[in-house]
């Protein structure tokens, strides 16, 4: 067994999409991202996963689109099988449009998250998805499985 503190060895911004918007004379900059986040023992970890590949966005956002996710990942080497760990901040689309492209991962989100969803509450189509309680934490664990076909 080692010594070594688990630590984040390395935090990575995938920008997905860029706006500008003006509020008065002022314009505005804003990003749409998810982050990796790879720990001191090999695991990775990734914070959301963006918009899914089918999405079209609708006229009124003026959002200039970027790589997707996996496009990010391959860039760094790295594959779906290669992360560990998908935290979800929430389960809008611009963060939740890739999770089923991570079916071995581990997918975490707040309890309140995860009593709330429903298939038809969700984006697209994730059946197969399995929510059970965390002990000691205010936390839910979610599994996703592959999607059916």
């Amino acid at each position: 067994m080692s010594d070594r503190a688990l630590v984040p060895e390395r935090l990575y911004l995938l920008q997905l999409a860029t706006a500008t918007f003006m509020a008065g004379d002022q314009p505005i900059s804003m990003s749409a991202g998810c982050s990796l986040i790879r720990m001191s023992n090999g695991r990775n970890i990734l914070v959301d996963t963006g918009f899914p590949p089918d999405y079209s966005l609708p006229p009124n956002m003026p959002f200039a689109m970027g790589k997707m996710v996996l496009e990010h990942l391959a860039a760094l080497g790295l594959q779906p099988d290669d992360i560990d760990l998908v935290v979800s901040t929430h389960f809008d689309i611009d963060h939740c449009g890739f999770h089923d492209a991570f079916p071995q991962a581990e997918h975490v989100a707040q309890r309140a998250l995860g009593e709330a969803v429903t298939p038809a509450s969700l984006p697209r189509d994730r059946t197969g998805i399995t929510l059970r309680s965390t002990t000691g934490s205010s936390m839910a664990t979610r599994r996703s499985l592959p999607a059916s076909s």
